[in-house]
């Protein structure tokens, strides 16, 4: 995951995290069970009935809480909640720059960070920061030009 490295179903695979496929009625989007006995790697649950986007967002979101979770054991359970989150939707953020650079034509000017947070059901207040520094590192290694301009032209 990251970098357009492995795609998030490789990654599940090569790492034996399960995929728990949760009734279209589940009362989230997924969740994740941690590391644990059964699920020495841990697992995610996704819920049937969303689009791809939906379900590879939220095989990434609940993915990422396992990997990091280690990182935050230190914290109450609110605060581990409110990290986790953030965490894991910065990760979703990384993921989709690539993607939605090219679906907007390269053309800063229709790839946003307002329209990311928008096309990823993000809070915007929270996310937007994220989002437009994202966008600006991506174009900048892989364009070589100042995010405020055009990629296709000055």
């Amino acid at each position: 995951m990251g970098d357009n490295g492995l795609d998030i179903d490789e990654y599940l695979i090569e790492n034996n995290i399960p995929i728990i496929w949760a009734p279209v009625d589940y009362f989230e989007r997924g969740s994740y069970i941690p590391i644990c006995d059964e699920f020495p790697n841990g697992a995610i649950i996704v819920r049937l009935g969303m689009s791809s986007h939906e379900t590879r967002y939220t095989k990434i979101h609940e993915t990422t809480h396992i990997s990091e979770g280690a990182q935050i054991l230190e914290l109450n359970f609110s605060s581990k909640h409110s990290k986790n989150e953030f965490i894991a939707n910065s990760a979703i953020i990384r993921e989709e720059v690539p993607r939605f650079i090219e679906e907007n034509e390269n053309c800063l000017e229709y790839a946003t960070a307002a329209r990311l947070c928008e096309r990823l059901s993000l809070d915007y207040d929270t996310y937007y920061d994220i989002a437009k520094e994202e966008i600006e590192d991506y174009v900048g290694k892989n364009y070589g030009v100042y995010p405020h301009f055009r990629l296709w032209g000055w």
